[in-house]
């Protein structure tokens, strides 16, 4: 069985900020090797540039190719290419999240969870958004 893994990387995150495109990138893969290991992996081999790598989120999959996996979620999330930003060139499965189509979506769960009261927005963080995007390649 295969593992879908969402790493973040904080300085990827904050050059994705400062030109414009956005501070939620996130790295999709899937192994079926550690994952430990991977990020040590990426990390010392400056993956897309960087060498800050952290587990976000990890999942047991179904599918069997990184390839599927990739145009999949392109179908939900925006793939950076690695041909046009300099910053990842040769990184594939670099993704820009649009935090409002994540926060449209955790509204209207809380909203068919609790229809007595609207609760009070809930700050989104890395999981929720990682959460997001996995839910969507079942469905």
């Amino acid at each position: 069985m295969s593992n879908i893994f969402v790493l973040k990387s904080k300085k990827l995150q904050e050059w994705g900020h400062s030109i414009g495109i956005t501070k939620h990138i996130f790295k999709f893969g899937l192994t079926s090797s550690s994952i430990k290991e991977l990020i040590i992996e990426y990390n010392t081999t400056f993956y897309a540039g960087k060498n800050d790598w952290s587990l976000t989120l990890s999942r047991s999959s179904e599918i069997t190719s990184e390839d599927n996996l990739i145009n999949k979620l392109s179908l939900s999330a925006e793939l950076l290419d690695p041909n046009y930003y300099p910053q990842v060139i040769g990184a594939t499965g670099i993704f820009r999240i649009k935090i409002d189509k994540v926060e449209n979506s955790l509204l209207i769960k809380r909203a068919l969870q609790d229809k007595e009261s609207l609760l009070p927005a809930k700050r989104i963080n890395d999981k929720d958004i990682a959460n997001y995007i996995l839910n969507k390649l079942s469905t």
